[in-house]
């Protein structure tokens, strides 16, 4: 499997946990019943992968609501679509708390969100992820 798949199943759990539909109880039950949902076979590294995305996301969530925040005017976390919360989260983690090159981070979400968001939803996670690349590049 795929980074991009991977990634693709961490925003849905992610989406998932931020809006009540499941509960992690610890880091494994975090992956839900992944294999049900996915037609490609997840391996124990992307399991492993999906699982420390979750764990970050869900340890730094203040950190990173803040960071999303501070580039956004006027707005709270509860006026930001859902979809495109969960993966400016994911794509924020990313940025701040991992090797990940900015561009594959902003990338990756872009093509996620493509799939998931509606009409709007590419321009507003590339701008507020532009902003914050922009900040750190100062």
């Amino acid at each position: 499997m795929g980074r991009r798949k991977a990634r693709e199943i961490s925003f849905k759990c992610i989406y998932k946990l931020a809006y009540g539909q499941a509960v992690m109880e610890n880091k494994d039950t975090a992956i839900f019943n992944i294999t049900e949902d996915n037609d490609e076979e997840v391996t124990g590294e992307d399991k492993i992968f999906i699982a420390d995305l979750i764990e970050g996301i869900s340890t730094n969530l203040e950190n990173i609501d803040s960071l999303i925040l501070s580039k956004l005017k006027n707005w709270t976390i509860d006026r930001i679509f859902k979809v495109d919360l969960a993966i400016l989260r994911m794509a924020v983690y990313e940025l701040e708390y991992t090797d990940v090159p900015f561009k594959v981070a902003i990338n990756e979400s872009i093509e996620i969100v493509k799939k998931y968001g509606d009409e709007k939803s590419p321009s507003f996670v590339n701008g507020v992820l532009r902003e914050i690349v922009a900040d750190r590049e100062n």
